[in-house]
């Protein structure tokens, strides 16, 4: 049972303007009034990530005991979506994925594995 996925924008609130967020946030429970030609995912770190489109959902973050390096959780949040939305499953259960693999690679050490194969780089 296929369903359509919808335009997807995943993007960090740093990457936003403040004025942007704003206007988003103030239309939380009016967003048709936006008429938004996309859903949107923005991602707020520890803070967790929001959803807007016909509606507006906060999803909280997955709690991490120490952060070593951010670097590509965003990333690893944005795969957790498509992973999830290639797979039928709701926007939320992605947003849920998405935070579970973001708080996985930011208790790493680097994006890059160590068994990385340096043989593949140009």
């Amino acid at each position: 049972d296929e369903q359509d996925i919808p335009d997807l924008l995943v993007g960090s609130k740093v990457d936003l303007t403040s004025e942007d967020i704003q206007t988003l946030y103030e239309n939380k429970d009016n967003l048709a009034s936006l008429e938004l030609d996309t859903e949107i995912i923005i991602t707020d770190g520890a803070f967790g990530s929001d959803f807007f489109g016909k509606e507006h959902f906060h999803i909280p973050s997955e709690k991490v005991s120490k952060v070593v390096d951010t670097t590509g959780a965003g990333d690893s949040y944005a795969a957790g979506v498509v992973l999830a939305l290639s797979e039928n499953k709701s926007i939320q259960e992605g947003m849920i994925l998405g935070s579970r693999w973001a708080a996985a690679t930011v208790q790493q050490n680097s994006s890059v594995p160590a068994s990385f194969d340096k043989s593949w780089l140009p």
